[in-house]
């Protein structure tokens, strides 16, 4: 199946799940989440996560909003962790409504070792693509 199809098929299947559906009981409302500005929008964290899971602007925001992080930052830091362990990003995502980030990915069966490595490895990633996108802007 061609990976435009593919992407196609998961922002399709993404619009059929509102946040409050998206929330397990007990969770705090989706609501009470930081909206996206047009500075997460405009930015190389963005950008990046754009180029890693192959989804554009709506694709991302539609993620977003489904998703338990409370700001763009959680979001972004758990989607690039997800991506470098090639664990399953959207059990990642809707795990954040419940708990941390690292205790998702304990539940994987990762070390300590592990999460953390990963996690720094994310972080410095988005850090060093905000950096150029503002040398190129």
């Amino acid at each position: 199946m061609p990976k435009n199809l593919l992407v196609l098929l998961m922002t399709v299947s993404l619009l059929t799940v509102s946040p409050v559906v998206a929330a397990p009981p007990g969770a705090e409302a989706a609501n009470e989440k930081a909206p996206l500005t047009e500075e997460d929008i405009f930015s190389g964290t963005f950008h990046t996560l754009e180029q890693v899971t192959g989804l554009g602007i709506l694709g991302l925001r539609i993620l977003y909003e489904t998703s338990g992080a409370q700001n763009f930052e959680e979001f972004a830091e758990a989607l690039l962790t997800a991506y470098i362990l090639r664990v399953d990003p959207q059990f990642v995502l809707r795990g954040l409504y419940v708990s941390n980030l690292k205790e998702i990915l304990h539940d994987f069966g990762l070390t300590p070792d592990q999460v953390k490595e990963a996690i720094e490895l994310a972080k410095r990633q988005l850090k060093s693509a905000d950096e150029e996108w503002r040398k190129r802007t």
